[in-house]
């Protein structure tokens, strides 16, 4: 697989598979051939949209490829990274900046503005686990 310079516009099958953001998703997660890719926050869809289309077309490839654009929640996002959110917080080093700034900024949106209970209180204890809030 490599990536062409040019916007190769084919007709070919690669593929951008999304989901709609629904209620309570705090991050937006972007595969390739299954292979997580980025993540970022849910307010990123959109260009994360975009980004995947362009990488469509531009990849060259002997076979289709897909990639997916999936909201997730953060037991979601969790489930797939396959950790619990204690041993999130204690794998985060504190140098390893930019996963922790992604799940703080996040996390500390989600406070100020999601109106789903449920979501703030996954997103307090997660901060708090995290030791960025007190307890």
């Amino acid at each position: 697989m490599h990536l062409s310079e040019h916007d190769l516009w084919t007709t070919g099958s690669n593929r951008v598979a999304t989901m709609a953001p629904g209620p309570g998703d705090l991050f937006v997660m972007t595969t390739l051939d299954g292979k997580r890719v980025f993540v970022e926050p849910i307010d990123q869809y959109d260009r994360a949209v975009r980004i995947a289309e362009g990488f469509a077309r531009r990849i060259v490839h002997d076979r289709p490829v897909i990639i997916r654009v999936l909201p997730m929640s953060l037991p979601e996002m969790l489930a797939h990274m396959r950790m619990p959110p204690e041993k999130l917080a204690a794998g985060l080093d504190a140098d390893d900046g930019a996963d922790r700034k992604l799940i703080t900024d996040t996390c500390m949106a989600a406070l100020r503005e999601s109106s789903d209970q449920h979501v703030r209180a996954e997103a307090f204890a997660l901060l708090t686990s995290m030791g960025v809030l007190g307890q």
